[in-house]
């Protein structure tokens, strides 16, 4: 059926049937003529009709006709699979606004390795398209400035050795030297890339992760811990553990500069967090795990990078139990900015 066909067919009859074969051309045909119902009800169906397998077209689809309702669906469709899209490497159906959009999202359930893979799976299919040859130089001139939406610093300083050393030609020396220099800080401000932890990131399946929290919930003082040193705490399991992070009090609505150290390991974490205005805690993932050993003690130090008086915990446990593994808290003998075993800052340790 022509366009005009399709035009004739919904303005007289104000009824047409809608397919996953003919939705395109009527979305077209609606966007061509304004007839505005038609791109409502075209949207609603490719919107209750969103997979895997079809949503990064759809969502271009959507760019085209400059639909913004779809294109938010799409993306927040992707958002919630993205571990299978990202995987499957089916982002490269996007085109190139499209993937930035994608890429600037906090809430990716993918690591950013496994990104890496299909942006570049993404540039190989662009540069096949312009008839080039597949290289890394290549790569960086159909990606251009998109390759600053990955967040290299996620990834560890060895993967990150190991990449651009396969791909050497796909960063300048200053981009390879600004990142090295931030793993050994861990201070990537200076760089174009994205430190932030993308929202959702897990390495393992989130539901396997547990929190040993040191204070009951009806043991938190108000906003009144001032964050000008840092909190320091020690702590001990009693069998080994992967830690992934921490749970810290914070204020409603304000904004933090995060810095945690597990000072034995040399694991260092760095990132911004905004927290909701009913909010007064809030989660810091480390850019990987870390085992700790049983029966040694380990030192958390915390800085908040003098921001908002935060909350704060009270009446806190010195032994905790959660499952079969036992966290002691020990009071460091350093200046620790009034945090000890039984007040303080740190609310709880993610481990897995």
């Amino acid at each position: 059926m022509q366009t005009r066909d399709y035009k004739e067919l919904y303005l007289y009859t104000d009824k047409c049937t809608i397919t996953a074969d003919n939705v395109t051309a009527l979305m077209y045909t609606a966007n061509k003529y304004n007839v505005g119902r038609l791109v409502n009800e075209c949207s609603q169906f490719m919107t209750d009709n969103l997979s895997t397998a079809n949503v990064c077209t759809i969502m271009e689809t959507a760019h085209v006709f400059d639909n913004r309702d779809l294109r938010q669906s799409c993306l927040e469709f992707i958002e919630k699979h993205s571990n299978v899209i990202v995987k499957e490497k089916l982002l490269s159906d996007l085109g190139h606004e499209c993937l930035g959009d994608v890429l600037r999202s906090d809430n990716l359930k993918a690591s950013e390795e496994d990104i890496f893979t299909a942006v570049l799976s993404w540039a190989d299919r662009r540069c096949t398209d312009k008839d080039i040859e597949v290289n890394d130089s290549n790569r960086r001139h159909v990606l251009g400035d998109l390759l600053y939406l990955l967040r290299f610093p996620l990834i560890s300083q060895e993967k990150f050795v190991s990449i651009s050393e396969k791909h050497a030609e796909l960063f300048t020396s200053e981009e390879q030297i600004m990142l090295l220099r931030g793993y050994i800080t861990s201070d990537f401000s200076k760089t174009r890339f994205q430190s932030k932890q993308r929202a959702t990131v897990a390495w393992k399946i989130v539901h396997m992760q547990d929190t040993c929290y040191r204070f009951k919930d009806d043991n938190i003082n108000g906003s009144g811990w001032m964050s000008t040193e840092p909190d320091i705490l020690q702590f001990m399991v009693s069998e080994a553990v992967d830690i992934v992070g921490l749970i810290l009090f914070g204020c409603e609505g304000a904004t933090y500069h995060v810095h945690i150290e597990i000072i034995e390991l040399c694991q260092k974490t760095n990132t911004t967090v905004n927290l909701l205005p009913n909010e007064k805690t809030f989660k810091v993932l480390f850019n990987k795990p870390v085992t700790v050993k049983p029966s040694t003690y380990y030192t958390l130090k915390v800085s908040l990078g003098n921001g908002k008086k935060g909350y704060s915990g009270r009446n806190g446990m010195e032994s905790v139990t959660c499952k079969t593994i036992v966290f002691t808290f020990k009071t460091a003998a350093s200046k620790n900015n009034c945090t000890a075993v039984d007040k303080g800052q740190v609310f709880g340790i993610i481990f897995e």
